[in-house]
């Protein structure tokens, strides 16, 4: 299953499921990682 997180739900996580991302794996850590890199305005 893989989830698509918007920048919207991003800012609506709260802190259990930021510590459930982390319980699942490198996987979903890593799926996190481009999505919130995905979202960084950067030059």
């Amino acid at each position: 299953m893989k989830t698509e997180l918007t920048l919207n739900a991003l800012q609506s996580m709260n802190a259990q499921e930021y510590e459930d991302i982390r319980a699942a794996g490198s996987d979903m850590r890593r799926n996190l990682t481009h999505e919130v890199m995905r979202e960084v305005d950067a030059p």
